[in-house]
């Protein structure tokens, strides 16, 4: 967050409320225009009706609604005050020009400089643990463009949570699902429960009404440690090919130790610099003729495809690992379908749990997707983009979980949603009870599919790849000065696991 003081409260309350007073009818920002304007409340900040100058205050970006009302985002009310407010009280808010706004005049004076909170307010929640620090939320939550209000994140973080932030001081905040589209602060737990009116049984441990209950998985069905010195042939066998993954991939994955080991109690996919020709003889992937073809790179790559307990179809997926950390390296947890019942890829689906781009400053970054629609070139992909779920945490440092929640509608059976989530962090959801149809290359005929099939895990270290680092934003990487520039940055080139394991959905 941007903002160096702590947020109002108590008394800044009711001066929020005074601030949507109406003001010239043509001027007025309802309430229902701006939820249509910005219908994913993801935005979390203050719009200014939109006008023939909205860019001149402070604009950055204009959202078009539903009814015709035109919101302009303001790059100056990104961690005060986000509301649903009329252009006369924003202009006022953030000393804007008066004629940039309709019925400037009209509009009450806002006070600038809201008085912190007392002590007393967050008595209560100081005793169970609340952070009411502004660093600590500015931590937790870096990125402005997330604009919700948060708790400090209780053992179970269900006080009305829709998902968690880490910080990198250790403090973490649980989101609140009634500040969506209200009072958008760093409020302390206390705070909140008093904003909200909920009763401060649920501003600890528990849930708000509507809220999901937590899913209880029961005992895995599947648990791999790596104990002992050489992989479990019987649930992975290892990838062997020099193709590329059809993305412009520079390595070659091989079944040679230096590339895949099992050591210390973890898997260790290790990439490594030097010039390699692949062989026919165990080649698992001749596409293209590409099991002789000579990379400058070798890496390691691991699947569950051909165990007979290396499929599921729903429940808990947990990989545990540390990542690898320089240029060009791409690990990836992901997941294929077993039986491609719809298709060749990508219509049978892709399930990426997790992956990152090793660059040092992309190290707390990581990318959930779908990809989905039709067979290539007809496929397309959805996910949650380059994303920070524990915002600051170098996840090449230490171990970290990540995991893949996908379960099905209990009544029907058929597929209901996914969540992504690091060390308990959701960091993406997605619906999957709606249609996947994208074309008429789809060959779906119910909701929910291709995600109610089969799908096996694969694990793996890539080095490059012209869709994962495009040229223009990366740079180029075909040269043998450009392959050893990148390699000089490498500090950790293995993704190391600790464990995988397996829930299946609860019945």
């Amino acid at each position: 967050m941007r903002s160096s003081r702590l947020p109002l409260l108590a008394a800044a309350l009711v001066a929020a409320a005074a601030l949507v007073a109406p003001a010239a009818a043509a001027a007025r920002c309802k309430a229902k225009c701006f939820a249509q304007a910005n219908p994913d409340l993801q935005a979390g900040v203050s719009f200014l009706h939109y006008n023939t100058i909205c860019k001149k205050t402070g604009g950055v970006g204009c959202l078009d609604s539903k009814d015709g009302c035109r919101f302009c985002r303001l790059s100056t009310a990104t961690t005060e005050l986000h509301l649903p407010l009329c252009p006369a009280c924003v202009c006022k808010k953030y000393s804007l020009p008066a004629e940039s706004c309709r019925a400037a005049a009209t509009s009450p004076p806002i006070d600038p400089s809201p008085p912190p909170p007392g002590a007393n307010e967050c008595a209560s929640a100081s005793a169970t643990g609340a952070c009411c620090a502004e660093a600590c939320f500015a931590a937790a939550n870096p990125n402005p463009g997330v604009g919700v209000s948060y708790l400090e994140y209780a053992p179970s973080c269900r006080a009305g949570g829709l998902g968690c932030l880490g910080s990198n001081n250790g403090c973490r905040f649980c989101r609140l699902a009634k500040a969506t589209t209200e009072l958008h602060l760093p409020l302390c737990a206390a705070c909140v429960c008093a904003r909200y009116g909920l009763p401060p049984d649920q501003c600890e441990p528990g849930s708000l009404p509507g809220t999901p209950p937590p899913i209880n998985w029961g005992e895995p069905i599947l648990v791999e440690n790596f104990d002992g010195d050489s992989l479990n042939r019987g649930l992975f066998d290892v990838e062997v090919d020099c193709w590329g993954g059809g993305n412009g991939e520079n390595q070659c994955y091989t079944d040679r130790p230096d590339n895949v080991r099992v050591a210390g109690g973890r898997l260790i996919l290790e990439a490594r610099r030097g010039t390699y020709q692949g062989s026919d003889e165990g080649c698992t992937n001749p596409k293209e003729n590409s099991c002789t073809w000579t990379r400058p790179f070798t890496s390691g790559r691991v699947r569950t495809k051909l165990s007979p307990i290396g499929s599921w179809k729903y429940g808990r997926i947990e990989v545990r690992a540390q990542l690898p950390k320089g240029d060009f390296l791409w690990p990836a947890i992901w997941m294929l379908p077993t039986d491609e019942v719809y298709g060749e890829w990508a219509a049978s689906g892709e399930i990426d749990i997790m992956e990152a781009r090793g660059h040092a400053h992309l190290n707390d970054t990581v990318e959930g997707t779908l990809h989905y629609g039709g067979q290539w070139p007809n496929n397309v992909y959805r996910g949650s983009g380059p994303t920070r779920p524990l915002p600051g945490v170098d996840l090449s440092a230490a171990l970290h979980d990540y995991a893949l929640e996908w379960t099905a509608d209990p009544a029907t059976g058929r597929p209901k949603a996914m969540k992504w989530m690091v060390d308990g962090v959701t960091f993406h959801e997605a619906n999957l009870d709606v249609s996947w149809v994208t074309s008429a290359a789809s060959p779906y005929t119910e909701k929910g599919q291709p995600w109610d099939q089969r799908f096996h895990l694969i694990l793996n270290v890539a080095v490059g790849g012209n869709n994962f680092f495009p040229p223009e934003k990366f740079g180029d990487f075909n040269t043998l000065e450009q392959w050893d520039s990148a390699v000089s940055t490498w500090t950790v080139s293995r993704l190391e696991i600790e464990h995988v394991k397996v829930w299946a959905a609860p019945a």
